[in-house]
């Protein structure tokens, strides 16, 4: 390799993708969930995927615990400020009298409160002023997955159709104050309190006995793909296209199906080396060990396009498998 190919391997290395603040700040509420949800002897299943019902997309849970005879979605939330439901009001006719004269006036009255939707109510960093703004009821996201969790996995066993999923929302225990919408019964609860609902929600018949074939339909679940860079940061998405390719020191090009590649690693001596040390782990447990000098793989990042060269990457991992081996993934 010339010296100005080396150095053009050199420069390319500068520039690394980084996860913004909002998502860095949502994936650090993942992780203590994660840590939470990983004391207790459950089966647990991270960040899975499903193919939406109607669009290119897919619909999207950080957690499905498999626990005490009963299955649980879980949805983290790392809100600050006061969590509630907007009041609602509605129109009333009232009687009124001035002087001698009878009327009607119409006038807003408190009618309850709508649950479709959550505020957040938030002081400025300055105290200078007090911020609201509106979410969906993260409790009706969850339940929406689990309605198209259930018909997706009924195309593997049939007995998932009547399968009753419980929904959770889990806020952080320091940021969130949820006084006012908690409830273990309706799985509105701290990270902390996610065991209460599981334990609240014990199937006693099946408490000691977990069924094979929940765990199997669970496991055929796909989660996100990931590139992992060399600076450390994990970043998730979709990997575009069928193959992993890169040319070789020999300069023959390497291609597998993705749907065959479990991770790849990659390793180099130093900045200015040649060629990058890759291992591509098969799901069959095969290694193909070769050294690349030129790769690349396109992540599709919430619809954001990213473009990893392999010289700027440490691992690939590949999560959506089961989904490219059904051919929904192109």
């Amino acid at each position: 390799m010339s010296v100005s190919q080396r150095l053009k391997r050199v420069f390319e290395t500068l520039y690394n993708y980084e996860l913004d603040e909002t998502s860095e700040y949502g994936a650090y509420g993942e992780k203590y969930a994660q840590n939470t949800i990983l004391q207790n002897n459950w089966y647990v299943f991270f960040n899975r995927i499903i193919p939406h019902p109607t669009k290119e997309r897919f619909l999207e849970i950080d957690a499905i615990i498999y626990a005490e005879g009963a299955i649980f979605c879980v949805e983290i939330k790392r809100y600050k400020g006061k969590i509630y439901f907007p009041a609602k009001y509605k129109t009333k006719k009232v009687k009124k009298k001035f002087l001698f004269w009878s009327y009607e006036s119409e006038e807003k009255v408190f009618d309850g409160y709508d649950d479709s939707r959550i505020i957040k109510e938030k002081e400025g960093n300055y105290k200078e002023d007090t911020f609201y703004k509106e979410f969906p009821n993260p409790l009706k996201k969850t339940r929406y997955f689990i309605y198209n969790l259930k018909r997706y996995l009924s195309k593997f066993d049939s007995r998932f159709a009547h399968v009753y999923i419980i929904p959770i929302v889990g806020f952080s225990d320091e940021e969130s104050d949820i006084s006012a919408i908690h409830s273990i019964k309706d799985g509105m609860v701290y990270i902390s309190e996610i065991p209460q609902v599981v334990e609240y929600y014990r199937n006693e018949k099946f408490t000691n006995s977990h069924s094979k074939w929940i765990i199997d339909g669970l496991e055929k679940l796909s989660t996100w793909d990931a590139v992992i860079t060399r600076t450390g940061e994990y970043i998730n998405g979709i990997i575009k296209g069928k193959e992993f390719v890169c040319k070789t020191k020999e300069g023959r090009i390497y291609s597998e199906p993705y749907k065959n590649i479990k991770s790849v690693n990659v390793a180099r001596e130093g900045i200015l080396s040649a060629y990058d040390d890759v291992k591509v782990l098969k799901m069959n447990g095969e290694t193909d060990n070769l050294l690349c000098m030129e790769g690349a793989v396109n992540l599709d990042r919430f619809g954001e396009n990213q473009l990893h060269r392999l010289r700027n990457i440490k691992q690939i991992i590949i999560g959506t498998t089961y989904l490219r081996g059904e051919n929904i993934i192109l």
